[in-house]
């Protein structure tokens, strides 16, 4: 374990600690970080980025320290090295920038009394005069993490840019002729994103470490604001372009005055007009890219910048895995790791389940899931990860996604493929596919309320190679909200059969209630964790109770809590199950919400339906989706505040109206399912 240990308490002097443990991570190292030196009141991409490092101090074993800012080093730190209790021969280096040799000699002795060690100590002024980030306190390395391999025929190219810039007209357009450049896949590297659109998807420096950055590209371009000529280069952008140097990649120097080029790093120097980087890469850059990449990686400033500058011991070798105890095959590599939210209900579990059973080979899929969805995944025959579900008693409201993606890390398949089914993609998402090297599936269900297309989503695209969009049964709510090569549009995803039989489902409610039912009514309205469903299930209770032979039957998932107020009526029984399409089946009148889910199944089986859209802000367009449906006879809507109306369609559909809307389901063409596309598509990005 390398202990880096930072002079000061401060937010910058911590980040530049998280950019030195992801390098001494990638030389192969276990890194901690002492968990007394995270700052109050740092942000959550901070505390995404430290988790994996942060180690209680009772737990700290290290085999070597690494100081930085060693030229002021606070009284707390030194209190704090004082703990540890190294055993002899932990070697200590300390790195920082002094004003003369009286001042490093102090620093030297300071750290020697807190330690009980005594430490190397490098000046970084005296030992790189010309360094990527002459203000840094830390050294920049060129050390390359793990890469992902670029599409074939595409070069993947970064444009970094300073503050401000993204609001400058001029560079917006010379950065979308780039964007459409046949070749090129932009991206756009910069902490501050505009109000507006942007050409390209937007990464943050701030929120991811370097090395995963540079892994993702194989040209960056150094574009900062021409008004802050004389500031240095962040030192995560330097991190990054060390990376990416020592991984084989490019770096363009189009800064005013060329401070990168004048660290004598093997960089290119490019035109400082943003207008002229697209024909520079495109006929100068890219036709001789091998030829420039053969003499970088011959260049002595790599060599000078690796980790041996460090001091560190050697880092260990990974033990080989022991050989197999018979000539049996392996077991298949479960590498395609599915990964459903869960909102009101479990509809992107379900939808999950249904694409996972349609791969050519389901034993490649394995789950990532909350604790509602989890009986439903195992009964459809998938080993399951349980994440945890947000808490109020949490400290943080992001706690459980903080704890979420550092399971995920553990239990990803590094390299693998991570299909994501939901609406907003967490942090812990984006950086288990970036920091694992996983590819990305995003199946993203349409009718998204306005206020929900927010300016960021090109920014939760980009982790994604493919995004599917999984059809509307109605052409006119197949809105289009991003467009381009990943966006494919699918079939509707609906479940292919009824599981159970209508007379043995009936049996076996007549047993289990003791009621012979000639009319069921089936409520399907959701848990009410969105909106109050009770009053509606009241109603139809009180609608049904004394009507010889009917039954009222209320669904709810496994687990879910009922009003204590539903079980005060003789023929209204509460039953809890996930296989809800059976017993719509076996239902006279079924009365729903409008979730995606429910809508299809119901459409698609031919089972008419009362449609009670869910309204909530935080809902898909239900209303839309129901008169869609209710606009060509193929179900009635009731308007949630419409009670009266709703007790007369019940009855109503218990006869005629509901033998119409029968007839007219089976005579309606709907489109094709799409869980085997879904599927073809997942396996062909699985495959590379």
């Amino acid at each position: 374990m390398i202990l880096i240990a930072s002079g000061t308490r401060d937010a910058s002097s911590f980040d530049a600690s998280l950019v030195l443990a992801a390098q001494v991570e990638a030389l192969g190292h276990a890194v901690a970080l002492d968990a007394r030196s995270l700052p109050e009141g740092v942000g959550r991409a901070t505390l995404f980025q430290a988790a994996r490092w942060l180690t209680d101090p009772d737990d700290l074993a290290p085999d070597a320290i690494l100081v930085i800012g060693a030229g002021r080093v606070e009284d707390a730190v030194l209190a704090d090295l004082r703990t540890l209790n190294l055993h002899a021969g932990v070697p200590v280096r300390a790195f920082g920038r002094f004003a003369d040799r009286q001042a490093q000699i102090q620093a030297r002795a300071r750290l020697s009394y807190a330690l009980g060690a005594e430490p190397e100590v490098t000046d970084l002024g005296r030992a790189d005069p010309n360094p990527l980030d002459p203000a840094a306190d830390v050294p920049v390395l060129a050390v390359a993490g793990p890469g992902r391999p670029a599409v074939a025929g595409r070069t993947r190219v970064a444009v970094a840019l300073g503050a401000g810039e993204l609001s400058d007209p001029g560079l917006l357009a010379a950065l979308a002729v780039l964007a459409h450049q046949p070749a090129i896949d932009l991206a756009i590297w910069a902490d501050d994103a505009p109000a507006g659109a942007l050409p390209a998807p937007l990464w943050r420096p701030s929120d991811l470490d370097p090395l995963t950055l540079a892994g993702r590209t194989d040209i960056l371009v150094l574009l900062p604001d021409a008004e802050a000529v004389s500031a240095p280069l962040s030192l995560r952008l330097a991190a990054a372009a060390g990376a990416l140097l020592a991984g084989g990649g490019l770096v363009v120097d189009a800064t005013p005055d060329a401070r990168f080029a004048a660290s004598g790093a093997p960089v290119l120097r490019g035109p400082a007009e943003a207008a002229a980087i697209a024909p520079f890469l495109t006929t100068t850059l890219l036709p001789n890219r091998e030829t420039i990449r053969a003499r970088i990686k011959a260049d002595p400033w790599l060599a000078a910048h690796g980790g041996d500058g460090l001091g560190l011991p050697p880092a260990p070798s990974r033990a080989a895995l022991p050989p197999a105890p018979s000539p049996a095959p392996p077991p298949a590599q479960r590498d395609i790791l599915f990964l459903p939210t869960n909102g009101v209900g479990l509809g992107h579990a379900q939808r999950l389940s249904r694409i996972a059973g349609a791969l050519t080979r389901p034993d490649r899929a394995v789950f990532a899931a909350f604790p509602s969805c989890l009986p439903m995944i195992e009964a459809a025959g998938f080993p399951a990860l349980p994440l945890v579900s947000k808490s109020p008693v949490h400290v943080t409201p992001f706690a459980n996604d903080l704890l979420n993606a550092r399971r995920l890390a553990r239990h990803a398949p590094e390299g693998g493929t991570l299909v994501f089914d939901g609406g907003y993609v967490f942090p812990s998402i984006q950086r288990t596919i970036l920091e694992q090297r996983m590819r990305g599936v995003w199946v993203r269900r349409g009718l998204w309320q306005p206020h929900h297309l927010t300016g960021d989503m090109a920014e939760r695209e980009a982790v994604f190679d493919r995004i599917l969009i999984p059809a509307e049964a109605f052409d006119e709510l197949n809105d289009r909200y991003s467009f381009g090569p990943r966006i494919h549009p699918i079939g509707p995803v609906v479940q292919e059969g009824v599981v159970e039989d209508r007379a043995s489902v009936r049996a076996r409610l007549a047993a289990a209630t003791g009621v012979v039912a000639d009319r069921i009514v089936l409520s399907m309205l959701g848990s009410g964790v969105v909106t109050d469903r009770l009053a509606h299930l009241q109603l139809i209770a009180a609608l049904i109770e004394g009507r010889p032979g009917w039954q009222h039957l209320v669904l709810v998932w496994p687990g879910s809590q009922v009003d204590p107020a539903l079980y005060g009526w003789r023929q209204t029984q509460v039953v809890a199950s996930r296989d809800a399409l059976s017993l719509a089946a076996a239902a006279d009148v079924v009365v729903s919400a409008a979730g995606y889910n429910s809508v299809h199944e119901l459409l698609y089986h031919g089972i008419p339906a009362i449609f009670v859209p869910q309204v909530a802000a935080v809902m898909d367009d239900q209303d839309r989706r129901s008169r869609a449906a209710a606009e060509r006879g193929l179900a009635e809507r009731v308007e949630p505040r419409e009670l009266l109306r709703l007790e007369r369609l019940v009855l109503a559909m218990a006869g005629a109206r509901g033998d119409e809307i029968r007839a007219a389901l089976a005579a309606h063409a709907f489109p094709a399912r799409g869980q085997a596309e879904a599927a073809r598509l997942i396996a062909e990005v699985a495959d590379g």
